[in-house]
């Protein structure tokens, strides 16, 4: 167990922030909140085996199109207690609903003296769809979920069977609302998390970035992801058009780059949903989800997400396998590019 000052929140945002693959939430943002909400915040990091067999542990996130609209992170608060007078326990522990969105975890900790578990329910990423995640992969409900809006109307959903629908539902109630939602979901004993989550993505994050916020090169930082991620240098381009597409509820788009340095000549295409889906060089595929790939702006060598990504930019595009659990035919059923609608079967990094 450990206590996170606000240094460690500047390099656990940036950190996540590659690993969210251009969704999540903008690590500056981030960094701002937790400057505002508090002086000096000592929130605990705890490892699922700092916790007791029966302590209850639950997740908080947000749906909606990343960049549209302001977050009223207190929902979060109502959404907790909601959480825990339906069930008739209290919560003991937050975990991220994904890697980059580590915010809404760290606020709820600060304001309702909570820890935060070392681990996330994607597994050291982030997705675009409620789904998609290691509850999702291992067939567990995700139910009871509570769903608040900024108005602070509660929806709670008792039972559900099919999280594509909910997906749906949920997106639905976020549009209707201006934009996000605020779900507290997934509630579970530690003796069973323990069992399928992953330890250490927040570690990790925070250990990357702080070697991040060491580099001053490009080679420097392209070292840092070789040897902490088994990341690889996918290309290195300037950004040409950032088309977004109509989807409701999501932050779709085509990124087109012309390559240059040891790329010259090449051109390259991703398409993101929320978060990087699948990358093209020269209308050959290159790499895609579940593998992570994540953009770096060449000048200050800081994460890029997709909504801030702007026409003249130099980035790097990064690689990273993905977990083991998301290259097995279930992980790819759940997370391949099949699933965002490409004809591509998945290639491993």
């Amino acid at each position: 167990m450990i206590s996170l000052h606000l240094e460690d929140y500047k390099s656990l945002f940036i950190g996540s922030a590659f690993f969210s693959c251009g969704g999540g939430v903008p690590y500056a943002n981030s960094i701002a909140l937790m400057n505002q909400s508090a002086q000096n915040p000592k929130t605990k990091l705890m490892s699922l085996v700092d916790f007791s067999p029966t302590d209850w542990l639950c997740t908080v996130y947000a749906i909606g199109a990343s960049g549209h609209g302001e977050k009223k992170y207190s929902s979060f608060l109502l959404a907790i207690q909601q959480l825990e007078d339906h069930l008739g326990i209290q919560i003991a522990g937050v975990i991220p609903g994904e890697i980059g969105s580590e915010i809404n975890a760290v606020w709820v900790a600060n304001n309702n003296n909570l820890a935060i578990v070392d681990t996330d329910m994607v597994g050291g990423r982030a997705v675009p769809e409620e789904q998609m995640d290691l509850y999702g992969l291992k067939g567990i409900p995700s139910t009871p979920v509570v769903i608040v809006n900024d108005k602070s109307d509660v929806i709670i959903v008792k039972e559900a069977h099919d999280m594509v629908v909910m997906e749906k539902v949920y997106r639905s109630f976020a549009i209707a609302f201006g934009g996000y939602c605020y779900i507290a979901s997934r509630p579970l004993q530690q003796k069973n998390a323990q069992t399928f989550l992953p330890s250490g993505t927040v570690t990790k994050s925070i250990l990357v970035g702080r070697e991040m916020l060491s580099c001053k090169t490009e080679n420097q930082i392209i070292k840092v992801f070789q040897k902490n991620c088994n990341s690889r240098l996918l290309a290195k381009g300037k950004v040409m058009a950032n088309s977004l597409k109509d989807e409701p509820g999501f932050l779709s788009g085509i990124i087109h780059l012309e390559g240059c340095g040891v790329f010259s000549s090449k051109k390259f295409t991703i398409h993101y949903k929320n978060e990087n889906i699948i990358i093209f060089q020269d209308n050959e595929y290159l790499c895609s989800v579940p593998d992570l790939i994540s953009i770096v702006d060449s000048e200050s060598l800081m994460p890029v997400s997709n909504n801030s990504l702007q026409v003249g930019n130099t980035v790097l595009i990064f690689g990273t396998p993905s977990l083991p659990v998301w290259r097995t035919k279930q992980g790819i059923d759940l997370l391949g590019p099949k699933q965002f609608g490409f004809n591509q079967n998945y290639k491993p990094l």
